[in-house]
């Protein structure tokens, strides 16, 4: 007969343990953590460049409807006066109106049109095209053009 100390009796006793264990789970079937799948971040919309067409009328065909400003119309068989003082007073009332209709969706207009078309094009994200598409004043949709 065999006698174990008590340092040996506790070492046979973990050993028998771990052995079941083994035994007893190591027939189980192994349960592995599937990472969730990493969805890949939605690249941030990209400015592009517009044209916004407002509803006043350019300088071409304005007749003289807004207060304090007189028509720009030029009369059949004339060409419109582009340098008259009248031209000049409207086409400055056409950027202030085309500069708070950028200004509503955050955006700065780059480049103002006012002779044959009240517009400005503009960069904008394809929210703020969204937005300034909905805006009071706003005549067409702004539509993209190539940069």
């Amino acid at each position: 007969m065999l006698l174990l100390s008590r340092r040996g009796h506790l070492a046979a006793l973990v050993t028998s343990l771990g052995v079941g264990a083994l035994l007893t789970f190591g027939q189980l079937p192994a349960a592995y953590a599937t990472p969730e799948p990493v969805k890949p971040a939605l690249p941030a919309p990209l400015p592009g460049r517009y044209i916004v067409t407002l509803t006043d009328k350019p300088i071409a065909t304005y007749g003289g409807d807004v207060k304090g400003l007189r028509a720009t119309r030029p009369d059949k068989g004339e060409r419109v006066d582009t340098k008259s003082g009248r031209a000049k007073r409207y086409r400055a009332y056409l950027s202030k109106q085309q500069a708070n209709a950028a200004a509503r969706v955050g955006a700065k207009a780059l480049e103002h049109y006012s002779v044959s078309l009240n517009g400005f094009s503009t960069s904008l994200t394809p929210d703020q095209a969204r937005a300034l598409q909905r805006a009071p004043g706003v005549l067409a949709r702004p539509s993209s053009c190539s940069g």
